[in-house]
């Protein structure tokens, strides 16, 4: 209703710091300060809510999309940057927190097909190919189709997939990703879209 001081006063009573950084980055976001909802957002924070991790990325993404910024995913562009200016034990170190981040989420259960794709690209850069297209294989299945969550328009160009170019099982997703987009593309000309 607009009053945000108010708002506030009933974010500070929340004793978990993930729903109350959520309400406070819903504000901002709402307000128009897009920088500020992404900072509240980007935030780790301890939780008692199993998916807070997975809630809060995809409202980071959310943001930088709309800011039309690339959302980077976990660590391997950074892993990437970090080997091309020769960095590598550093890389191998970001790579290997992020394959531990991974695991431990994993094993809380079920988790959002994005978090499945950026567990992909770490496998990916981390040569574990198999690993990598299995992952990207389970996303489809549950309706992942490249679309929103990337800045470039084929995963082919997606640095953090270079190693999976080559691959049949990668050329494969993609000709069904097309197809696929094809077909929705299709359906929205025929309602007169």
């Amino acid at each position: 209703m607009g009053d945000l001081q108010e708002a506030q006063g009933y974010i500070n009573r929340v004793r978990d710091p993930h729903p109350a950084g959520m309400y406070s980055g819903r504000i901002a976001y709402d307000r128009g300060d897009l920088s500020g909802a992404a900072a509240q957002f980007a935030q780790q924070v301890p939780s008692e809510h199993p998916s807070a991790p997975q809630v809060r990325r995809a409202a980071l993404g959310e943001v930088l999309t709309v800011l039309g910024l690339p959302d980077r995913g976990l660590a391997p562009p950074v892993a990437l940057i970090l080997r091309q200016g020769g960095r590598v034990g550093e890389a191998e170190r970001v790579l290997t927190r992020a394959d531990a981040q991974i695991a431990r989420i994993l094993r809380q259960g079920r988790v959002p097909y994005t978090f499945i794709v950026s567990a992909a690209e770490v496998w990916a850069v981390q040569g574990r190919q198999d690993w990598a297209l299995g992952a990207l294989e389970r996303a489809f299945a549950r309706g992942w189709r490249h679309v929103g969550d990337a800045a470039l328009p084929d995963m082919a160009d997606e640095p953090t997939f270079a190693a999976l170019r080559g691959h049949m099982r990668f050329k494969q997703l993609r000709a069904q990703i097309a197809a696929e987009l094809a077909r929705e593309r299709g359906e929205a000309q025929a309602i007169g879209m």
